[in-house]
Formats: C-alpha cells, sequence, structure tokens
C-alpha cells in the first residue's frame, strides 16, 4: 500500500525470464538538511498473528503521515562462499519503497538467477567447518570480484546428505506405484539411497551501506522461492513522514505484537 510516488533514486534495473518486468531500484536518500517533520522514518514491523489484509490496511490508513505500508516475506536460508556458511533470513520486500544507500551496477541480466542487496555487515558472520569466521582480507576480496556470486540453499533443505535403507517393502510398494525404485539413488548396488544438498547460485547486485544488516530482495523473486510451499506475511516495511509520528507508529505495531 503506497500513498504517494518514489523521488530521489537511482534504477538498478534486472532482467530476464525470471525477470523480464522487474525493476530494482537501489535508494540514495537526499536528506541532508531536511526537518525531522518532514523526513521519511522507516523500519519493518512484525504483524503478530494479524493477517497482512484489507481489515489490517484500513487500520494502518489511520496512521498520520502514513507514506506506504508494503509486505515484507522472511525467508530462512542458508548461504554459502567457498567453505563458509551462514544460517540467515532473505527480506523480500518492494525494494522501490525500502531506504538504501549502497554501491552496485547500473544494470545486470540475471535470468533465472536469485539477485541479492546485502549488508555491509552481513557477510562477517559466515564460519566454515570448524566454526572459523572468516577474514576481511577473503570478503574483501569478494566484494572487489567481478563475480559476486554466493550459494543458497531453503532453511528445511539444509543438513547432511541423507542416507537410509530401502526395505523390500518399500521397494515393492514403489513398484506397485510405478515409482523407479532406484530414482534419486546414488548407490544402487547395496540398497542405500542419497540425497545430494542441492545449492543454488544467487547474484549479488550491491553492497549496502543502508541498512548496513538485512539481506533484501525482490518480493516477485520471493514468491516464486516459495511456490508449492505454505507460508504467511508476518512482517510489513513501514514508512512514515515526521519523527514524532514515526514514533507513535513503531509503539502501535510493538504493543500489538505483544497484546498477542
Amino acid at each position: 500500500m503506497r500513498t504517494g510516488k518514489r523521488r530521489h533514486f537511482w534504477p538498478l534495473t534486472v532482467t530476464g525470464a525470471a525477470m523480464a518486468a522487474g525493476i530494482l531500484y537501489l535508494m540514495v536518500r537526499l536528506i541532508a538538511g531536511i526537518p525531522a517533520e518532514h523526513r521519511e522514518y522507516q523500519e519493518i514491523v512484525s504483524l503478530g498473528k494479524a493477517a497482512y489484509d484489507q481489515e489490517l490496511l484500513k487500520e494502518v490508513r489511520k496512521i498520520e503521515g502514513l507514506v506506504s505500508f508494503t509486505p515484507v516475506q522472511e525467508i530462512p536460508v542458508e548461504l554459502k562462499l567457498g567453505e563458509y556458511t551462514m544460517n540467515t533470513v532473505f527480506q523480500a520486500a518492494d525494494l522501490v519503497e525500502i531506504h538504501m544507500k549502497g554501491k552496485g551496477p547500473d544494470k545486470i541480466q540475471v535470468g533465472n538467477t536469485l539477485v541479492l542487496l546485502i549488508g555491509k555487515n552481513v557477510l562477517s558472520s559466515m564460519t566454515d567447518g570448524n566454526g572459523r569466521r572468516i577474514s576481511k582480507k577473503e570478503l574483501q576480496k569478494f566484494w572487489e570480484g567481478n563475480e559476486k556470486y554466493l550459494q543458497y540453499r531453503m532453511a528445511d533443505e539444509g543438513g547432511p546428505s541423507v542416507i537410509r535403507n530401502i526395505s523390500q517393502g518399500e521397494d515393492a510398494e514403489k513398484a506397485e506405484k510405478g515409482t523407479d525404485p532406484a530414482a534419486d539413488t546414488i548407490s544402487g548396488q547395496d540398497g542405500s539411497e542419497q540425497k545430494e544438498t542441492k545449492w543454488r547460485d544467487c547474484y549479488v547486485a550491491a553492497r549496502l551501506m543502508s541498512p548496513s544488516d538485512g539481506i533484501y530482495m525482490d518480493y516477485g523473486q520471493g514468491r516464486r522461492m516459495l511456490e508449492n510451499r505454505s507460508f504467511s506475511c508476518s512482517k510489513a516495511l513501514l514508512t512514515v513522514q515526521g519523527k514524532e509520528n514515526f514514533e507513535k507508529a513503531s509503539a502501535a505495531f510493538a504493543d500489538l505484537e505483544r497484546k498477542q
């Protein structure tokens, strides 16, 4: 839900099969010298048990100074850079609405590859199998490189490769259903089934100076990631003009979460 047009941004266009009609905007807010009552303030607020629906939007429209209120879908993932990994959350949102400052190319073409805008501090939490944190030197090498690709997998796809024995009864049941018992089997001779972990590529389009502690992606791509999965929207991006108006609105959502 938006209440006005956006200004002061540099476009970061993403084209391709998956994002044919999508445009990401790397926001640059020119707020120096603007009085607090005219500035825009924002945060991602929790909806508690409330649903993002017309009933909620009716109440949100009553907020003094409201600029926009758009859904944010959180997607738990595991992120990988070489030998380093971390559990984190992709925040799928309307990128036109997020106040961002950062560095990125004017235009990229990525096809079906997921596009991320990552806060400058996020990847420093990555660790290797021995619990050793990624070094500043290794991070600098990544950020200065030409190919800024990471890998990810959904949180419910995590964990080591699954190995289990297929019983004769299960084998017969699969045959009865017309399913190949050897499907997804790597070692068929000993009757074991091993499923390899599925990592997918994602492209880092920008390093954000602000906000510096989140991983953001286009809302449409996020919804496509969640196809055939049950999910609900429990957060939203709240943008309000005026510091006092914002503080009141933020407190109201905090109270909403506590009461539920």
